[in-house]
């Protein structure tokens, strides 16, 4: 048995960073993983200027060599080949001026690396939470792990559940939460970036088909395309020669690349889209932070983003109550993080409002709807305060700082 002040689920970026930060400030801290590996394809590569800006600001990004991750300093629509909006991140008011493209594993090592310089930091590879330990109030005083063949406990003043859109906190936790289903689900797949290619994440559209294709380390495009909600089966059996010309069909300029590097349906990702929705992130002894509390949409990528601004966010209250309450074994009590719910809430809530806005909007199919779009963009993209509405989703949290 352990005995911690916190304990983490999961070792994403929102759960090391949180880690790495109370293990910082002198919080007694392990992250659980139940994963053998922190290799994550397809998941969190792409980090907004916002978490780049912070990621300087704790003197992460320093640990990480610049020729390990691609700087992304614009975003483009078009409607097959007219272009309908231009963000260009060199223009943002704020200082940080480019956002990045960085292997998952990168990243998380590099914050693993620096959390490992502490004593009160631990990290457990291959080990997953079964069940929550309660005492008599129905206050969460820690987990039950199992780690290969072993169960033992991790007793604790606060769990925070940071492991995923499928989080098994969130589902222990009882707090409840909302799904929504999306109409469509989104296939990912990579091939070599043909030379003289745009340095800009691009989304292409057709009617109700698009393209997100994103430049990805070293010298990659990684490409998605949606199907039918539950459709791979269908989308198989057509053939993985249909679904690449449907593909190169929105950029013809990906032919060759794809047609030299897909061989296999084994070389794609399947992507559910859904989003949830947790009313209540806290319960004493216990908090939800990124997709465990609120699983988003994966349109502008901004998941990652959000999760890290909450473990940044939430550190400090962690960090006051413990210090507070110095010579207390009691869980953390859920009032104490209201505050950060309220605020988080209202971020979150924007980008996830955003983000269903473009989804319904990239999903048109009628003439109409495609026009109402083309000229939403347009507008946007005409619009004075084009980067001051822009910013609230590239920055986020971090865009008073």
């Amino acid at each position: 048995m352990y005995n911690k002040d916190v304990v983490i689920t999961g070792s994403g970026p929102a759960g090391v960073l949180l880690g790495y930060l109370l293990a910082k400030s002198g919080v007694d801290v392990l992250v659980i993983e139940k994963n053998s590996s922190l290799k994550r394809d397809f998941r969190g590569e792409t980090i907004a200027p916002g978490s780049v800006h912070l990621l300087k600001k704790l003197g992460l990004l320093d640990k990480i060599s610049s020729d390990e991750y691609l700087k992304v300093q614009q975003m483009v629509m078009y409607d097959k080949e007219e272009k309908l909006l231009h963000i260009d991140f060199k223009k943002f008011e704020h200082e940080q001026k480019y956002g990045i493209d960085i292997p998952q594993p990168t990243i998380l090592n590099a914050i693993l690396k620096e959390a490992e310089e502490f004593e009160n930091f631990m990290y457990l590879k291959d080990t997953s939470c079964i069940e929550l330990i309660k005492n008599s109030s129905e206050q969460v005083t820690g987990i039950r792990c199992k780690r290969g063949d072993v169960i033992f406990e991790v007793r604790s003043r606060l769990v925070v559940g940071a492991d995923g859109r499928f989080s098994t906190i969130r589902k222990l936790s009882c707090l409840g939460y909302e799904k929504k289903e999306y109409s469509r689900d989104l296939v990912w797949f990579k091939v070599p970036k043909p030379k003289g290619w745009q340095e800009a994440n691009i989304i292409k559209v057709d009617r109700n088909d698009h393209l997100i294709i994103l430049p990805t380390y070293p010298d990659l495009l990684r490409i998605g395309t949606y199907i039918e909600n539950d459709g791979i089966s269908t989308t198989r059996s057509i053939g993985l020669e249909a679904f690449k010309e449907k593909v190169i069909s929105l950029e013809p300029r990906l032919r060759e690349t794809i047609n030299d590097n897909i061989h296999d349906w084994k070389q794609t990702t399947l992507l559910k889209i859904f989003s949830t929705h947790v009313p209540k992130w806290s319960r004493d002894g216990l908090i939800l932070i990124g997709d465990a509390a609120h699983t988003m949409s994966p349109v502008l990528g901004q998941g990652v983003n959000i999760a890290m601004q909450d473990a940044v966010e939430l550190a400090p209250y962690i960090i006051k109550e413990l210090q507070f309450q110095k010579e207390k074994t009691s869980p953390l009590k859920s009032e104490i993080f209201d505050e950060f719910e309220k605020l988080r809430k209202k971020s979150v809530a924007f980008v996830s409002k955003f983000q269903e806005e473009q989804e319904q909007s990239l999903a048109a199919k009628t003439d109409i709807e495609c026009e109402e779009r083309r000229i939403k963009m347009k507008l946007l993209n005409n619009h004075p305060l084009k980067y001051k509405m822009m910013s609230k989703v590239q920055y986020g949290s971090v865009i008073e700082d």
